[in-house]
């Protein structure tokens, strides 16, 4: 990646000025004006709706799925598309031209101006396959579950489907790899289920204390940072 335009491959926020939502998503080419990015996903930092796959990784047996369209913004919309160079958040100014047919649903963003520094909204996420321990509030025995990814806010994780008892309970969760041992609460806001006892679940994190969320915040960039020594090489 440089300062000019984030790299093929590279994941990148796309950010509408109406409201400032960001919507992540991975460039697939750069073109002679401007990138091409894969058709974006949900708002960054909110959870997927109920039945929606993510797309980071997860263990080998998840079933695959399809991702739903993204909504497509008129032709001229203005959209800022944000990445991290170096440690430093970036964006660049474009415009929505048109919906490609390869890949199927992708956006051709033309640049309008150069890029410059600033500052990243809502909660950063990292993908990963962190096993964690789940403490329900009703005296049962811990259970496993794999995260497929984590932020500040909140998590997308695989759990055993028996043990859910209501859609949105609220449970403890152990996170081992952060700093040793961090403990949060959380509830779903989403699940869905298989057919081979599994359920993803997307949750959000309750009265994170400020030391606890740092904590996070520092092991999510921490893997961002090691993914994109990976993908360059380094």
């Amino acid at each position: 990646m440089s300062r000019d335009l984030p790299a093929s491959g590279a994941r990148v926020w796309l950010r509408m000025p109406s409201g400032g939502e960001e919507r992540q998503t991975t460039v697939s080419a750069i073109t002679a004006g401007g990138l091409v990015v894969r058709c974006p996903g949900p708002l960054e930092g909110q959870d997927l709706p109920e039945g929606t796959p993510s797309e980071d990784t997860l263990p080998e047996d998840t079933l695959p799925e399809e991702t739903p369209p993204e909504e497509t913004p008129p032709e001229g919309q203005e959209i800022f598309v944000v990445w991290v160079h170096r440690d430093q958040p970036l964006q660049v100014p474009t415009r929505f031209v048109t919906v490609l047919d390869d890949p199927p649903g992708a956006w051709h963003l033309e640049t309008t101006g150069a890029a410059e520094t600033t500052q990243r909204r809502r909660f950063v996420r990292a993908g990963m396959t962190m096993q964690v321990e789940l403490l329900s509030d009703d005296g049962r025995p811990p259970a496993k579950g794999f995260l497929s990814d984590l932020s500040e806010g909140g998590a997308r994780a695989v759990v055993p489907s028996d043990w859910i008892r209501t859609p949105t309970q609220d449970f403890t969760m152990v996170l081992p790899d952060v700093d040793g041992r961090v403990t949060v609460r959380a509830y779903i806001r989403w699940l869905a289920r298989d057919d081979q006892g599994r359920c993803k679940i997307g949750m959000h994190f309750l009265d994170v204390p400020g030391a606890v969320a740092d904590q996070i915040r520092s092991y999510v960039f921490a893997r961002q940072l090691s993914e994109r020594r990976r993908l360059s090489g380094l």
